[in-house]
Formats: C-alpha cells, structure tokens, sequence
C-alpha cells in the first residue's frame, strides 16, 4: 500500500493521522498513545532521548511521520466460519527502512507482569523499546520479525529452540549447543534480537541480571558479553536504522 509517496507492503490499510481512525481502532489502542502521535516524532520518540540519544536523534532527524498499520485476517472456527481479525501496528519509514513495532496493550495487569518478568531481565536502557511501543523491528523478508531491534517480549524466542531450527543450514551442532547452555547457571536463554549481518543478542531470562551476550556467524563456543552493552547497542541501533552506513560491531 502507498502513502506519502511510501510504500508498506506489509499492511492492508495504513491510517496517518489519528483523526481517520475508526471506533473499533479508538477502543483497541490506550488513549495516551494515541495522544502521542499528536505531538509529532519527537513526541512519539521523546521516552528514547535519555537512554538511547544516539538513535533518538537518528529518528527525529530521519523519521517524518509514524502511521498506523492495519492487517486483516479471516480466522475459521467452528463457532464463526468467517471471522475477520484486525490486527494494529505502528509503522515509520527511516532512510530506505520500514520499521514497525507491536502496540502495547492497555491492560494494567498485563503490563505490570511484563515489566516484572520480562523488563527485569534486561537492561533499565532498554525499557524505552516498550513504552509506546511493544519491541521494534527492521522487517526484511529474510527473517519473520525482522532484524537488529529488541524485538516484542512474546518473539523472546528460546535460543534452543532457535539453533534447532538452523541447525542444518548453518552446521551447528547439539554439542555446541548443550556447551552454550553449560555455561550458565539455571539457562533459559531467549533472543533479544537478530542482526541482519549474522548477529544473534541474547540474554538469560532466568537469572534477571541485565547481561546481553553477543554470538557471530553461529560461532556458539566463541560467545562473548557484551560490556558496556547499553552504549554499545545505542550505537549500532541508530547504525541499523541508517541501513549500517559505518562499521560497528558488538564487541
């Protein structure tokens, strides 16, 4: 679909300004994000200028606008042979990236548990990805959920479960897997993210101790941390969002 002379292949129907939006949109969305999109990109983006400032100004210098992106499913049951489903996110053009990013939801109970059992576990830095947002991704056709931003807490895939499906493709064994898992007391680690260029950022879920760690190229002996992580990954997101214009790595 094109708007603003942009194109977003992903979405049946993209809505600019929260003016256009339908009842049905009005009671799915929590009224203070919707109020955020008034106050422009700098707006929308204001939780990122503290902790992420290197990527705050990339998007406020290259993002014009974010939009509402409207997906429609027909679901069959047994119950309701057609049933429609609409399902929202947000969408914004950076350079020559469409990034889109789940919306959260509004139910207090649910995010006082996503902030309690997922938030804890990562960096205080990073919390900026789910405040009007729900994670953010790079989309590309290579990859489900796309690449090299912290992705929604419900795509923190088991890193396990991950390998075991790359196994084949990339030559990695269960030895080298189960080796991984040693390494760490009470392992259950999930993906943060997965980088375009054979980054893989992950973190252990259960031990809540804000460590990111860093594999290159599927090389899972030769894992690293990633110090200094939240400065680290500042500058390689607002990298990413400019389409990698400069050499910077994880290590």
């Amino acid at each position: 679909m094109y708007i603003d002379n942009l194109v977003f292949e992903e979405a049946d129907f993209v809505y600019r300004n929260s003016s256009e939006f339908t009842e049905e949109i009005i009671r799915e969305i929590p009224r203070e994000l919707i109020n955020s999109l008034g106050r422009g990109t700098e707006g929308f983006f204001e939780q990122f200028k503290q902790s992420r400032p290197t990527l705050y100004r990339v998007l406020i210098e290259n993002v014009n606008h974010v939009y509402l992106m409207e997906n429609r499913c027909i679901y069959i049951t047994l119950n309701n042979p057609r049933k429609e489903i609409q399902h929202y996110r947000w969408g914004f053009q950076c350079i020559n990236k469409l990034i889109t990013a789940e919306i959260p939801l509004e139910s207090e109970t649910l995010k006082t548990t996503i902030e309690k059992e997922y938030l804890s576990c990562i960096p205080p830095e990073l919390h900026c990805f789910y405040i009007n947002t729900e994670g953010m991704n790079i989309t590309d056709e290579r990859a489900i959920v796309g690449f090299d931003l912290p992705l929604d807490t419900g795509s923190w895939f088991e890193l396990d479960e991950y390998f075991i499906g790359q196994r084949t493709e990339y030559k990695i064994s269960k030895r080298d897997i189960k080796a991984l898992y040693k390494e760490f007391v009470n392992a259950e680690l999930r993906i943060l993210f997965e980088g375009s260029l054979g980054d893989i950022v992950f973190f252990n879920f259960s031990a809540k101790d804000k460590k990111i760690y860093h594999i290159k190229n599927f090389d899972l002996p030769n894992y690293q941390l990633i110090k200094n992580a939240p400065q680290v990954l500042d500058s390689y997101f607002a990298n990413a969002v400019l389409g990698f214009p400069h050499h910077i790595g994880l290590r």
